[in-house]
């Protein structure tokens, strides 16, 4: 038989997603760069390769501005990286 689950387990899973999605937020601007960086990629390389404007990958950067998963996952790819590897790099977990 199921547990139940409370309203209190449902408000620390939702606290739980909210800390994470935080996290990855705040590690996003540096990663693109670095992974741009170590691509050998400049920004406007980047630009033409995924479809996103030299001026938003710069404000992504700067940590100005925090693109949806659609943009990113396009950038991910433009740099030869799924999002699911470009993710696990912010995390700082490594494939196995």
């Amino acid at each position: 038989m199921q547990k139940r689950r409370s309203p209190n387990d449902d408000a620390m899973v939702a606290r739980a997603a909210y800390c994470y999605a935080m996290k990855f937020c705040g590690r996003l601007p540096r990663r693109v760069r670095k992974v741009r960086e170590a691509r050998g990629l400049s920004r406007y390389a980047l630009a033409l390769a995924s479809g996103v404007s030299r001026e938003m990958i710069r404000r992504i950067e700067t940590g100005d501005s925090f693109p949806s998963l659609f943009v990113v996952t396009r950038m991910a790819w433009a740099m030869g990286l799924s999002f699911a590897e470009f993710a696990m790099r912010l995390d700082g977990l490594r494939r196995r």
